[in-house]
């Protein structure tokens, strides 16, 4: 299950780079912040997900970062 393994070290990385959106002091709006809040439920269930069709790709943020601190990599298939 080293696929599985890869999955959640980048859907953890995925998640520590995203707390921001999430506090209380965040930069966004009360509605992109819910996006957000979205978007990381997604991330938290996307291992089990991915379990039940591995034809899924990683979820989508609701915008992307400065730098492109959230650019996705492929997810490996095998």
């Amino acid at each position: 299950m080293i696929i599985i393994e890869q999955i959640r070290n980048q859907r953890d990385m995925l998640l520590a780079s995203t707390d921001f959106t999430v506090l209380p002091d965040s930069p966004y709006s009360s509605v992109l912040q819910n996006e957000w809040v979205a978007y990381r439920q997604a991330l938290r269930d996307f291992p089990r997900d991915y379990l039940e069709n591995p034809a899924l790709s990683f979820p989508v943020p609701p915008e992307d970062l400065p730098g492109g601190l959230l650019s996705l990599q492929n997810i490996p298939q095998g």
